[in-house]
């Protein structure tokens, strides 16, 4: 993974294509291109943009992501029982250097009631 970029204007957006829509009638499609955001309370997700409602899906209208990075899909594993699963490994937010689940896991591992 490449590292995080702060310049959102910079983020792709997705393309529109024209298809057809029915004997000689064509349609404007939305083509999303997905990336990894970081929202300013700690939140990692891939998101697209969505130009209908002018905002990136995962946050709500007037907030931006404070940084993106490009996202290549998810990885495939197989599993113990040989079932082919897929992941999506997010990286850790770009101004945190531990998430806050990161640290409750880390607090509470080991403390479990035998």
């Amino acid at each position: 993974m490449t590292g995080w970029n702060h310049d959102i204007s910079k983020a792709p957006r997705g393309h529109f294509d024209v298809v057809p829509s029915g004997g000689t009638s064509t349609r404007k499609v939305v083509r999303p291109e997905r990336i990894i955001t970081a929202g300013a309370d700690g939140q990692v997700a891939v998101a697209y943009w969505m130009p209908d409602q002018q905002r990136w899906n995962m946050f709500a209208r007037g907030e931006q992501p404070i940084a993106w990075m490009p996202y290549s899909g998810p990885r495939e594993y197989v599993d113990a029982k040989g079932k082919t699963r897929y992941a999506i490994d997010l990286p850790d937010h770009p101004t945190m250097a531990e998430s806050w689940f990161d640290k409750l896991l880390r607090e509470t591992r080991g403390q479990v009631a035998a």
